[in-house]
């Protein structure tokens, strides 16, 4: 049996598929633009757009504009953020600058193995992204999860909503006391 070296490593079958058919595509796109239009030969073989476009799922997707990273912002929220547990979840709640809610998830091995934990992380961006409170208000959010087993996206939509409910009134009331506080 021969030996393989260990710095080759294989290549997928879809690379090797895409690269011939943009191949296919810019000679068929050549084609067209040397053939005047009336010949017949305007038929384009690629699917591709031309152009960069927008995907069709694009408005289902979770944009990076409300994800929350980064080690400080986390921090920011862990130290100067609102608490609100509600079963399986603990949120942490502080206002941004931003003008929109911004989402961050901490996860830990305690809650399970990874495709467990990878399903609630992703339930949990789904309900926070289905939230049409999340549009208006601008508080970045870091959910802490307990170890539990993975509920439904309902559950998740019912918790996150009371958890968003009671950090906006939290907050709202931690602002009237320091506004009342200022005035006197």
């Amino acid at each position: 049996m021969p030996r393989l070296h260990r710095n080759i490593k294989p290549r997928p079958l879809v690379a090797v598929f895409r690269r011939h058919w943009r191949r296919l595509c810019e000679a068929s796109r050549r084609n067209e633009e040397s053939h005047p239009k009336g010949a017949g030969t305007g038929f384009v073989f690629c699917l591709e757009p031309a152009g960069r476009e927008k995907p069709l799922n694009a408005e289902l997707s979770f944009p990076r504009a409300m994800r929350l990273s980064g080690k400080l912002s986390f921090e920011r929220a862990y130290e100067k953020g609102l608490k609100q547990t509600r079963g399986p979840l603990k949120v942490f709640g502080v206002a941004n600058e931003v003008g929109h809610a911004r989402l961050g998830l901490s996860v830990s091995r305690r809650v399970g193995t990874a495709p467990r934990r990878n399903r609630i992380k992703r339930l949990l961006r789904e309900s926070f992204r289905l939230m049409p409170l999340t549009q208006s208000q601008g508080y970045d959010l870091v959910i802490v999860v307990r170890p539990h087993g993975p509920l439904t996206l309902a559950a998740y939509q019912k918790l996150l909503a009371e958890l968003l409910l009671g950090v906006a009134t939290q907050w709202n009331k931690k602002m009237s006391r320091e506004t009342g506080r200022r005035r006197e």
